[in-house]
């Protein structure tokens, strides 16, 4: 009664008709400690309420509400138009240019920044005006909608594909990602309920953990079934982040965890503690269990009275903060640590419900009073604080907000990887000028350039002729690296320029690099370009590869027989000289099969590992033969080590690259062998791995030791090379591939 008094305009220092003053009153409380707390809290009202900074500071009606909306509505406005025009563009009876395409997809990812550097200053500014309007979480949600309409058909559009559109394991990943979001914030809900129920005040800390864990596996047991029902992928394009795809989570079973939570019920009296969800009893505690949980000034000792006092103590210590907070400038509040104070406050209101309970009980009307008028002084201005800075503890509209501009900012990636992929006609990769017959093939992709010379040239000459654009292309005048991507594989390509013999500039190919495994069918390969000078462009090109004719088959067949006879004749073989001469054209049927076998067995044609080793095994036979005059034998046999090497030069991969090492290193050993010429077989061993070094490593130091060992071994081998230092320089520079990158742009 007291501090309503006070804050009503009443002097600490008037005297009643007992010439005493409140503070003479206050002194002849029992309770000394109480006494003197409660004169210091009447003394600091005095001083708050003579300066006027009791009461709550208005927002004069000129000002509005919250100053976020506006510029939410301007934000909302710019997506809008962006929208529209997606909607426009999507509707057309034929598909836009690229080029319009790929300027309105850089509006709608400037638009994204802008909105989505607005939306992190409005969730993650601790100090300034208030939010949590309904309309701007509507106007938010509305905002995430229309850039994810938008994004849908930019991709449609574009006709892009996105890397996780081709993960088979997507969905599996994802679903667990957002499963276990949906527990951590699950989790930190009931933390939350918990605190709200007072559980923190009543409860010692170190036993708080085994209530948050028990009722976070209560309701986790509940919402099973559902979560498992709602926890797919929640918007019409698949996000590809880590925070996106939790915030997505988070925001589909938001609603439904908040209304299961709401069931967590906390019944505490003196003698009992009885922790429930809905009509589930998840701890019960009696009397004897639940003393020695309790902390030490709230145990109930049957001192009534010092219990009382010190709950209204914390009570009137939770006025005097909110008290404080509603005198803060909103500017320059903290709105983590007023969220703090309110939440401390809530949970002390419902602590002392166990001692209403009691002092009802004890029938002692004094405390009860003492008690009731303390609550209702808290909760009175807890309810004002809470309204004044929007932070009633239901108002979820920041943590909401943050969620739908976490699932934007997702959105925004892919959007970039659309337009950085969208190609334009100034610059095009051309993968194949054919149609390719076989399994395994070359691939050499190639840059060309659009000749606006030639093709305006042409235009002015022939002005009664619609001259064709497509004819006016050629080779790209750079020296630049291609990525290409298939099967989950990386491979290499290069292309540069050096001065022929002749003298002029001539385009050169860097490195051969094999396709193994390709089935039938039309294949689109995402590729990356970058150049020497740090050029970085995306694109993709397609392989068109016709079914295995019956001829090729035929062929394998044919093949395959061979294998059969010559293997027959070798089996028969009973000698040493009989088996060497025999492995000699066994080894050259299984080199020949393994050829035509990786050309027309489709996704299969990489598995020719047994026929490697038994080649191989076959092969060591033609070393146990005595060496005629020409050593055809140990000849022969570095020829089939170098056909091994060229087949695993087609598997092209790491694995194969240390299986053609091994072939390399014994076909060495026989080279290096008194009186053996040298092998011209030798060069294409090396060839092989300093394609691969290239087309599977992007390795140029490794590729160029290899070069310098394919020109020795020619050399050694008496091959005339003209003009050495040329050919020494016919070998691309390195160029690292960066995964992530700022997309250069060309212009049309």
């Amino acid at each position: 009664m007291a501090i309503i008094l006070i804050e009503n305009g009443a002097d600490i220092n008037q005297k009643d008709k007992q010439d005493q003053t409140p503070i003479d009153l206050a002194k002849q409380h029992p309770n000394k400690a109480f006494s003197q707390n409660f004169i210091s809290l009447m003394q600091k009202r005095d001083v708050l309420v003579k300066e006027g900074k009791h009461k709550v500071a208005r927002v004069p009606k000129t000002h509005p509400v919250s100053i976020w909306l506006e510029p939410l509505k301007t934000q909302h406005a710019k997506l809008k138009k962006i929208d529209e025009r997606f909607r426009i563009l999507g509707s057309l009876q034929n598909p836009p240019p690229k080029k319009d395409v790929k300027t309105q997809g850089e509006m709608l990812i400037a638009a994204t920044l802008s909105a989505s550097a607005f939306l992190d200053k409005y969730s993650n500014t601790k100090r300034g005006p208030r939010r949590g309007l309904q309309e701007e979480l509507e106007l938010v949600r509305e905002m995430r909608s229309m850039v994810e309409r938008s994004t849908i058909m930019l991709q449609k559009l574009s006709q892009l594909q996105l890397p996780q559109d081709e993960d088979p394991n997507y969905d599996q990943k994802t679903r667990s990602i957002a499963h276990q979001a949906a527990l951590a914030y699950l989790k930190h809900e009931v933390t939350e309920r918990l605190e709200r129920e007072g559980l923190g005040e009543f409860i010692k800390e170190e036993h708080l953990e085994l209530f948050r864990q028990r009722s976070s596996q209560q309701l986790e047991k509940s919402l099973q079934g559902y979560l498992n029902e709602q926890l797919v992928q929640r918007i019409g394009i698949r996000l590809n982040d880590l925070k996106s795809l939790k915030a997505a989570a988070r925001a589909k079973v938001r609603h439904h965890i908040n209304l299961e939570v709401a069931k967590l019920v906390l019944n505490i009296s003196s003698n009992q503690l009885v922790l429930s969800f809905a009509q589930d009893v998840i701890l019960d505690f009696l009397e004897e269990q639940l003393w020695p949980l309790i902390r030490e000034g709230l145990r109930p000792k049957g001192n009534l009275e010092e219990r009382t006092y010190a709950s209204v103590e914390t009570l009137l210590k939770s006025c005097e903060e909110l008290a404080a907070l509603s005198t803060t400038d909103p500017s320059k509040l903290d709105v983590s640590e007023a969220r703090k104070v309110l939440r401390r406050a809530e949970g002390r209101l419902n602590a002392m419900r166990y001692l209403l309970k009691d002092a009802k009980n004890a029938k002692r009307e004094d405390l009860l009073s003492e008690l009731e008028l303390a609550k209702s002084l808290l909760a009175t201005r807890y309810n004002i604080v809470s309204y004044q800075f929007m932070l009633d503890p239901d108002n979820e509209v920041h943590q909401q907000v943050s969620d739908e501009n976490t699932i934007m900012k997702g959105l925004l990636e892919i959007a970039r990887y659309l337009v950085g992929h969208i190609s334009e006609s100034n610059l095009v990769l051309q993968g194949s000028g054919r149609v390719e017959t076989a399994s395994s093939f070359a691939i050499s992709p190639t840059v060309v350039e659009f000749d606006q010379e030639g093709y305006q040239r042409e235009k002015a000459n022939r002005p009664e002729v619609a001259v064709k654009r497509r004819r006016f292309y050629k080779v790209w005048q750079k020296e630049y690296v291609v990525r290409s991507l298939f099967n989950g594989r990386k491979i290499y390509s290069y292309r540069f320029w050096r001065p022929s013999r002749a003298g002029d500039m001539s385009p050169r190919i860097g490195n051969y690099a094999w396709l193994c495994g390709v089935r039938p069918g039309t294949h689109v390969i995402q590729a990356r370009v970058v150049t020497l000078d740090g050029e970085v462009y995306d694109f993709e090109y397609e392989l068109e590869v016709k079914p295995i004719s019956q001829r090729s088959r035929d062929g394998l067949d044919y093949a395959y027989k061979k294998i059969k006879s010559e293997r027959g004749k070798f089996q028969r073989a009973n000698t040493t000289k009989k088996k060497a001469q025999a492995a000699r054209y066994y080894s050259s049927a299984l080199t020949s099969y393994m050829y035509k076998f990786m050309r027309s067995r489709g996704e299969k044609s990489c598995d020719v590992q047994q026929y490697l080793d038994e080649c191989n095994a076959v092969a060591a036979w033609l070393l146990k033969g005595e060496p005629d005059e020409g050593r055809t034998l140990e000849a022969h046999y570095i020829k089939i080590m170098a056909a091994m090497c060229k087949i695993c030069e087609q598997q092209g991969t790491a694995a194969s690259f240390e299986k053609a090492k091994q072939y390399t290193a014994q076909a060495e050993k026989v080279q290096a062998r008194p009186g053996l010429r040298g092998i011209r077989a030798m060069a294409d061993c090396y060839s092989a791995l300093k394609n691969m070094s290239v087309a599977v490593f992007n390795d140029i130091p490794l590729g160029r030791q290899y070069h310098e060992k394919f020109i020795q071994a020619q050399l050694n081998a008496g091959i005339n090379l003209v003009g050495i230092d040329w050919v020494r320089n016919e070998f691309p520079k390195q160029i690292k591939v960066p995964e992530k990158t700022k997309t250069t742009a060309t212009n049309d």
